[in-house]
């Protein structure tokens, strides 16, 4: 599912039916992921940085990527949520190119040596002309199955 815009982000909250405690970031109006629950060094809001005139045509912007439980047993639902159509792009190579896709699954794994179940990722892409220049992994959170 693709919702590109904040006010989609309340209906991908519908339609993954997380607890109330499983939520830990979300879009602000001014476009921003505002971390509910920032960690030690976290920040509490990542917003959108870089101006194409002052950064060589850069800017940095972030977006999230959730999997949660789907309808049926072993079911999963993947949401790549950004409030900037150009993001989903690099969301996209992060979970399918095998290098990105490697560093995503170094960060999610557990102690055990699983990957979660469900889990929320926080991306940072540095885009030039909209093209993506390089894809980074920010902070995640486990989301736990309920009892």
């Amino acid at each position: 599912m693709l919702f590109p815009s904040p006010q989609l982000e309340a209906c991908a909250c519908v339609i993954k039916g997380p607890s109330a405690g499983a939520v830990n970031f979300v879009y602000q109006n001014d476009r921003s992921i505002r971390n509910l629950h920032p960690r030690a060094g976290e920040q509490q809001t990542y917003a959108k940085s870089g101006n194409t005139a002052e950064s060589a045509g850069s800017i940095e912007e972030f977006a999230l990527i959730t999997v949660t439980a789907g309808p049926e047993k072993n079911q999963h639902i993947l949401n790549l949520i950004s409030a900037e159509s150009e993001l989903f792009w690099p969301l996209g190579l992060y979970i399918t190119d095998p290098v990105y896709a490697k560093d995503l699954a170094d960060h999610l794994r557990l102690p055990s040596g699983k990957l979660p179940d469900a889990f929320e990722v926080i991306v940072k892409a540095e885009l030039r002309g909209q093209r993506p220049i390089r894809i980074s992994y920010v902070t995640h959170r486990v989301i736990l199955s309920p009892p």
